[in-house]
């Protein structure tokens, strides 16, 4: 498992924590959901339910999963969000799975190409437009 350094760094913490909607004592802790994604590709062997029992415990929700990488490979990317408490905009996370089907990788929504920023930002306006502002759930 690899976490981006750009997700990883904290200033005053080893491991970064971003406060969720609830309020300081719950908090997205990237380093434990690092682990969570790895620990669920044991018991989940298929990619997107092992993404989605990771997110689960944070409040996160699963927006969507592409395959990703070499044609053939079993690179997979999927696209999750997470309501922040002192902000209108959700943090979106990409988790990676490497064409081996074994390295992961969590990297934050700017660094990823501008046609999945674009692809992340349409999937979410388009349900929250539906849902009338419901959460996604899957």
């Amino acid at each position: 498992m690899q976490i981006d350094k750009a997700v990883a760094k904290a200033p005053t913490e080893a491991t970064p924590k971003v406060a969720a909607q609830s309020g300081a004592e719950n908090v997205l802790d990237v380093a434990e959901l690092a682990l969570a994604l790895d620990l669920s590709l044991e018991t989940h062997p298929i990619f997107v339910e092992a993404v989605k029992a990771a997110i689960r415990p944070a409040r996160g929700e699963f927006l969507f999963e592409l395959p990703h990488g070499k044609p053939g490979a079993k690179g997979r990317i999927a696209a999750m969000r997470f309501s922040l408490a002192n902000s209108h905009e959700p943090l979106i996370l990409f988790a990676t799975l490497g064409d081996d089907g074994l390295e992961t990788a969590l990297t934050r929504f700017e660094e990823q190409p501008e046609h999945l920023q674009s692809f992340a930002q349409s999937f979410v306006s388009v349900f929250e437009t539906f849902g009338a502002g419901k959460t996604l759930t899957h």
